[in-house]
C-alpha cells in the first residue's frame, strides 16, 4: 500500500525529470552486478583438449544435443560412430557434448580425453548433430566401439556375478527382443520394397530372412548347444509364453549395462538381428576376438551374433 502511494502522488516535475536521468544508470548497474551463471569445471585433459582444438590445429569437436534417438544402447552406438568419425583421419579431434548428453554420458561411461563434457551450448563446433541424424550417418564399422566400453565398475558387477555362477562364463547367452510385436514383419524386410522396410533392408544379403525369423521364435529347445553348456535368457519380457521355456533367466533390478557386460563374456551369444543392445553385444565381442560367426554388419541392416 505504500508503493501505491508514492506512485499515487504527483512529483514536481523537475525531480521527474531528474529520476528519469538517472534511471538508464541504474539499469546499467544491475546488470554489472547480477550473479553469473555457474560454470561447468572440466578437468585437465578436457582443458588441455579445448587448448588443442583452439589454438593448435584449430580443430573444432563434432556436437552432439538433445534429443535423444531411442533408448541406452542407440545412444552408445550415436556417441560410438562419432568417435570413430573424430578418429578417421587420426586427428586430434573430440566429440563435444551438451548437458542433456553429459548427464547421460556420466551415468553410463567414464572420463575419456576425446569427449568433452558439457562442451554446449558456448563451444564452437564443426557440426552439430541430434540423436537421430547421428544414428543414421554413415559411417558404421564393426570396430568401432571396441574401446568404449561401459563404466569400470558396470564391468566389475559383471565380473562378480559371473564368479557366482556356478558355471561361470560357461553358459549360453539369449536375448530375446519382440520389438514391441514388430519383430516378425521387420524380420522379412530384406525382401520386400515397401517403405516401411527401407532402413532394414540388407543389401549385402548376410542375413536369410529365415535367420531373422528364427531370433523372433526363440525358445529353449531351439537354440543350438552341442556342449550342453547352461542357456541363460535376457528378455524384454513382451512374449512370456516363449520366456517361460528357459529354465535359467537373469533377473535383477541392476543396470544394464551390467546385463550387457553378462551377454559379451558368455562362450555363445544369440541375439535378434534388429536389437541395437546386440549390435552394441556384438561389437564389444568383436572387440575381446570373440567375433560372431555370421550377419555382421551395420546397424540400419541387419546384424546377427551368434
Amino acid at each position: 500500500m505504500r508503493q501505491t502511494k508514492l506512485q499515487e502522488r504527483p512529483a514536481p516535475r523537475k525531480a521527474l525529470a531528474s529520476k528519469c536521468f538517472l534511471f538508464p544508470f541504474l539499469i546499467m548497474l544491475l546488470w554489472a552486478i547480477r550473479p553469473s551463471e555457474p560454470k561447468v569445471a572440466l578437468t585437465e585433459v578436457q582443458e588441455e583438449h579445448i587448448r588443442s582444438l583452439t589454438v593448435g590445429m584449430g580443430l573444432k569437436p563434432l556436437c552432439l544435443v538433445a534429443p535423444f534417438f531411442g533408448q541406452t544402447s542407440n545412444n552408445i552406438l550415436t556417441i560410438g560412430k562419432l568417435l570413430k568419425l573424430v578418429h578417421e583421419e587420426g586427428k586430434n579431434r573430440t566429440v563435444g557434448l551438451d548437458t542433456e548428453w553429459t548427464k547421460w554420458y556420466q551415468l553410463h561411461f567414464d572420463p575419456r580425453s576425446d569427449v568433452i563434457l558439457s562442451y554446449l551450448p558456448s563451444g564452437d563446433c564443426e557440426k552439430t548433430y541430434d540423436g537421430k541424424s547421428a544414428f543414421l550417418s554413415p559411417g558404421w564399422d564393426v570396430t568401432h566401439l571396441v574401446d568404449f566400453l561401459p563404466k569400470a565398475k558396470y564391468i566389475r558387477e559383471a565380473e562378480s556375478i559371473l564368479q557366482s555362477w556356478p558355471h561361470g562364463k560357461y553358459f549360453i547367452s539369449v536375448h530375446r527382443r519382440d520389438l514391441d510385436g514388430t519383430c516378425t514383419f521387420f524380420a522379412k524386410c530384406a525382401k520386400m520394397k515397401k517403405k516401411k522396410c527401407m532402413y532394414q533392408r540388407d543389401p549385402k544379403l548376410k542375413c536369410s530372412a529365415e535367420m531373422r525369423l528364427q531370433a523372433c521364435k526363440y525358445e529353449h529347445d531351439t537354440i543350438p548347444n552341442p556342449l550342453g553348456l547352461p542357456i541363460v535368457l535376457f528378455t524384454d519380457g513382451q512374449v512370456p509364453e516363449k520366456d517361460n521355456t528357459f529354465p535359467l533367466r537373469f533377473n535383477s533390478s541392476t543396470s544394464l549395462l551390467v546385463e550387457m557386460w553378462l551377454m559379451v563374456n558368455s562362450r555363445v551369444h544369440w541375439g535378434n538381428p534388429r536389437s541395437t543392445l546386440d549390435i552394441t553385444v556384438a561389437s564389444w565381442r568383436h572387440g575381446l576376438g570373440m567375433e560372431p560367426k555370421a550377419c555382421y554388419d551395420d546397424p540400419q541392416k541387419i546384424v546377427f551374433v551368434a
